[in-house]
């Protein structure tokens, strides 16, 4: 799966993340879900950090899935989702604010 980030700033002091996961590349409503709520929790798992340097909000798109993935068990599937977006969000730099 390829993912990507589109990052805005919002008003001071909020923040947010959305989701854009197309039924085109995961036809399945279990899939999607499943795939929001992993992002959902690796966004929250993120430290909080200063909101003048974090990104205020971010919308994550699924631009491309791996074909094979239809084969795989629904855990299987969340392992990968959650490595492919911790790395993503680490890179991008994106926290959220406040503990």
């Amino acid at each position: 799966m390829h993912l990507q980030v589109v990052a805005r700033d919002l008003v001071q002091g909020q923040q947010a993340l959305w989701f854009a996961v197309p039924k085109k590349l995961l036809p399945r409503a279990v899939d999607r879900n499943a795939f929001r709520r992993v992002a959902r929790a690796a966004w929250e798992a993120l430290p909080p950090r200063e909101p003048s340097k974090a990104a205020q909000a971010g919308l994550l798109k699924v631009r491309s899935v791996d074909p094979q993935w239809r084969e795989l068990s629904v855990i299987s599937k969340k392992k990968i989702w959650r490595a492919e977006i911790d790395a993503l969000l680490d890179r991008f730099v994106m926290p959220r604010s406040g503990a």
